[in-house]
């Protein structure tokens, strides 16, 4: 029935139903590659359906040209978990791009895009691409991201993507916990400068680097960063680690002790 009601619907129509247990099961098996499911949202519908809290207010599950459904995956799970019908309307005949702009239910992130594209390690790679992208624009520390049209164009733009989630990752999973995306995003920085010199770098930070060098100084930041009850802001860290870089790249420079002042020029990599 579920099939029918949107193999039948000529193109572009909007129509209300009732969205039953078996119709969402028919709707799930047939829809296009989405995002990750969060368990936590799932719940949180099933419970309002449950509660019988969940009204209609003309929300859509939303299928493309070919039939997909690309918006609606969440409810469709809560409705079948609850095992209570939901009222919603069903467009139809939308373009398969329409996903990456639609905002109902959870809000979609880059991370989600980057899945629905069959991209590994998604919400890593989509997190560095947001910071890369703040620290291009100046940006660092604010709540501004990119479009989701930009930041795939910037997943295939960088073909170095991969590997800058796995030194973001292990730089996280050493000692010093640093942010994984954050760290990515500087790795890809310091990588376009001189890539042995970047991996040559993120290996002292994470073991046992020299006393007095950048490596070091930036290793005792991240570990008493990681232990403070409030913590300094991405941009306070990123221009930290860039300092570190610096003083590295700089070897005849002893370093003691890292910071960034409020109104400090934004240093610039060697």
């Amino acid at each position: 029935m579920g099939k029918a009601l949107v193999s039948d619907a000529p193109t572009g129509t909007r129509q209300r139903v009732l969205v039953t247990p078996t119709m969402a099961r028919e709707f799930l098996d047939s829809a296009a590659p989405n995002r990750a499911l969060s368990r936590r949202v799932i719940n949180d519908y099933a419970r309002a359906l449950n509660a019988d809290q969940w009204h209609y207010a003309g929300g859509a599950f939303a299928f493309d040209d070919k039939g997909r459904m690309i918006d609606g995956q969440h409810r469709c799970h809560a409705i079948i978990q609850s095992g209570v019908p939901m009222e919603v309307d069903l467009i139809t005949g939308l373009s398969e791009q329409a996903w990456d702009v639609m905002d109902r239910g959870r809000r979609r992130t880059l991370g989600d895009a980057l899945h629905r594209r069959g991209i590994h390690d998604s919400a890593m790679i989509g997190a560095i691409i947001t910071q890369f992208w703040r620290y291009e624009r100046g940006g660092l520390g604010s709540k501004d991201s990119p479009s989701i049209e930009t930041g795939v164009r910037l997943y295939y733009e960088n073909s170095h993507l991969v590997e800058a989630a796995k030194w973001g990752r292990t730089l996280n999973h050493s000692r010093v916990r640093a942010k994984s995306g954050l760290f990515g995003a500087l790795w890809l920085v310091l990588r376009a400068i001189d890539e042995e010199d970047a991996h040559t770098f993120f290996d002292l930070v994470m073991t046992d680097p020299e006393k007095g060098t950048g490596p070091y100084a930036l290793q005792n930041v991240l570990i008493k960063e990681s232990q403070a009850n409030t913590k300094h802001s991405d941009k306070w860290i990123f221009a930290t680690a860039l300092k570190a870089w610096n003083h590295f790249r700089n070897q005849a420079i002893e370093v003691q002790a890292l910071g960034f002042r409020s109104g400090e020029r934004f240093p610039e990599p060697l």
